[in-house]
């Protein structure tokens, strides 16, 4: 059975030659040419990861395909490395 999956966040690694601090959050400043991408769907700091990861909230959530091209997207900017879905974590039906 085959469930649409619903992302509800992005999580990105803004590029190393920028030198932010780990930890900390990502300004505003950053992430407003990053909310022109994103179209109709709103762009909201999360929190930050380890190893220099952040994730980013999408209001309204979006599907597999559009959350996977915004990433492709982002991934191309010179001002991040890294971006991908977070997928929801499925449960395993034994």
């Amino acid at each position: 059975m085959n469930q649409a999956v619903s992302v509800r966040h992005l999580l990105i690694k803004p590029a190393s030659a920028l030198q932010l601090t780990d930890g900390e959050p990502l300004s505003s400043e950053y992430l407003q040419p990053l909310q022109a991408l994103s179209e109709n769907t709103q762009l909201s700091y999360h929190r930050p990861m380890t190893m220099g990861m952040h994730v980013l909230a999408l209001e309204p959530a979006l599907d597999q395909a559009a959350a996977e091209q915004l990433a492709q997207q982002l991934s191309q900017r010179d001002e991040i490395d890294f971006a991908e879905p977070d997928y929801p974590r499925q449960r395993r039906l034994r």
